[in-house]
């Protein structure tokens, strides 16, 4: 196993990482990488008015709950980037969830998201 795997399995953070070479970044700087798709998919608020200049991508494709502020999505749409509203995007995801805890199958899941 490698050193960060190792780490994680002792219950350390990967900031905690410290082979050579490795370099711990600010948690915003995946902002700055192009992509063709980018996919803001653990908290709200990712892309932001302040922030937004530093996207360089052709899509976002939010699977978090407003990753993406209301005016970053219309300065988005302004400059050409497809925005995908994050209810349709994780919609699946939000009916499986409230399915499970009605203690439904994986089967009913997915015949609700059908339907």
């Amino acid at each position: 196993m490698d050193q960060l795997g190792a780490l994680k399995l002792e219950g350390g953070s990967v900031t905690d990482y410290s082979a050579t070479g490795a370099v711990i970044s600010d948690k915003d700087a995946i902002i700055d990488v192009p992509c063709e798709v980018w996919i803001p998919a653990a908290r709200p608020d990712v892309i932001r008015e302040d922030n937004l200049d530093r996207l360089d991508t052709r899509m976002v494709v939010p699977g978090a709950n407003i990753a993406v502020t209301a005016g970053a999505e219309q300065a988005l749409h302004q400059r050409g980037v497809l925005c995908l509203p994050d209810f349709i995007v994780n919609a699946g995801g939000v009916i499986c969830a409230a399915m499970e805890y009605q203690g439904a199958s994986a089967n009913m899941a997915f015949q609700a998201i059908e339907d």
